[in-house]
């Protein structure tokens, strides 16, 4: 998986996940608005876009590697609870448990 950001670093993170088919571009124009105010992360999942000879495996895989990245790369901004979390969803079957687990679903 490949992450591409824009924007400052010191500024709040918005991470955008794009759907099935498409890539980071699918985000440009958002990125584009939104670079200003935010640092902006678009991960390039498995099998897509620039990452398209890396082979897709699962959603499941794909949600590891961006909680992955978010607890390495963005520890320091993260409350620890929130970390906690999302090492939980890792060790879930992800997205039925979304569903159940968000508070704004």
């Amino acid at each position: 998986m490949i992450f591409k950001e824009f924007g400052d670093k010191n500024m709040p993170v918005i991470i955008l996940l794009h759907g099935g088919g498409l890539s980071w571009w699918s985000w440009k124009p958002q990125i584009e608005a939104l670079q200003k105010d935010y640092c902006i992360v678009t991960p390039i999942i498995d099998g897509h876009g620039d990452a398209y000879n890396t082979p897709f495996v699962s959603i499941k895989k794909s949600a590891e590697q961006v909680i992955k990245y978010i607890t390495q790369v963005w520890r320091q901004f993260i409350p620890n609870a929130v970390i906690s979390r999302l090492l939980g969803f890792a060790n879930e079957s992800v997205v039925p448990n979304w569903k159940m687990t968000s508070p704004n679903y």
